[in-house]
């Protein structure tokens, strides 16, 4: 089944494929080669706001729809299988149980630090 993508979800779909081109591509063959963890990559997507991106923007996410998420999730995967595992598991397993279940005074913080730049690392 074919999601249907209006002109928002196209905007984002060509900023993942732009992202993924330039950023995973390159490195792919490298991290699977030296089964190595790609630190700056995954940096580089939580700069982007990639690691949130179904999140609340109130709680540090990009504000983004489980549409957009599946579709980065699917140009990660295409270019390396590896990343889009990491990508995945840290924002359905990490950042997801958070803030399903966490009291609402505290889910902020904590899941700001898990989808922002400045606290990937220990979701991890």
């Amino acid at each position: 089944m074919e999601a249907v993508l209006d002109s928002c979800n196209l905007v984002e779909l060509h900023k993942y494929k732009a992202f993924v081109k330039e950023n995973i591509r390159p490195l792919a063959k490298k991290t699977d080669r030296e089964a190595a963890f790609p630190f700056e990559t995954v940096e580089k997507m939580a700069v982007q706001g990639f690691l949130g991106i179904p999140y609340p923007k109130v709680y540090g996410g990009a504000g983004g729809t489980f549409v957009d998420y599946v579709r980065f999730i699917e140009e990660v995967s295409k270019a390396c299988a590896t990343t889009g595992v990491i990508v995945g598991s840290h924002t359905s397993l990490c950042t997801w149980p958070i803030l399903s279940s966490v009291l609402k005074g505290r889910r902020r913080n904590i899941c700001q630090n898990c989808c922002l730049e400045t606290g990937w690392e220990p979701s991890l």
